[in-house]
């Protein structure tokens, strides 16, 4: 937040309608984490709003951060061997 991660939000959605695009949460770029949890803000852009806003981008992104260590754990250390050091010599 503290480099700027709330004004690029409103900068993109503000870019994205001047194209006449629709917004789909659902879909391509509004999945990346931090546009769709803003999205209340858009419409209503009190700081009890933002507040809850920013505790959804910490909370998603901390369930996106353990899917990927999960998937690494699953994916990669099946492939590789553990070798026993032995510290005492």
């Amino acid at each position: 937040m503290k480099r700027g991660m709330l004004g690029e939000c409103l900068e993109f959605r503000k870019q994205w309608i001047e194209c006449r695009k629709v917004i789909e949460f659902q879909n391509g770029i509004w999945q990346v984490i931090g546009l769709k949890e803003f999205a209340n803000y858009f419409e209503d852009q009190r700081d009890e709003v933002l507040n809850e806003c920013i505790e959804l981008v910490k909370r998603n992104t901390l369930r996106y951060a353990k899917k990927q260590i999960r998937m690494l754990d699953n994916s990669l250390c099946p492939l590789i061997d553990y070798v026993k050091l032995d510290v005492h010599n």
